[in-house]
């Protein structure tokens, strides 16, 4: 079995998150039909750094304002 570094983030707004329908775009890998946005971590990069790149990936979106932990 493959061990990653994984970097991923949870959007929230009070009592909701948004999560990743993998069902409709036919991403199951493990059975998992939702799960978070993010992925892998490369080879010298940081977990900040991969949270970054992969939100732009996968939403287009550059975040500004969050908490890092």
């Amino acid at each position: 079995m493959n061990v990653y570094k994984i970097s991923i983030v949870i959007f929230y707004d009070k009592s909701d998150i948004l999560i990743q329908d993998r069902k409709d775009f036919n991403i199951i890998r493990f059975g998992e039909e939702y799960g978070f946005f993010g992925g892998k971590i490369k080879e010298g990069e940081t977990p900040e750094q991969a949270l970054k790149r992969e939100i732009k990936e996968e939403l287009n979106i550059k975040i500004k304002d969050y908490v890092f932990f």
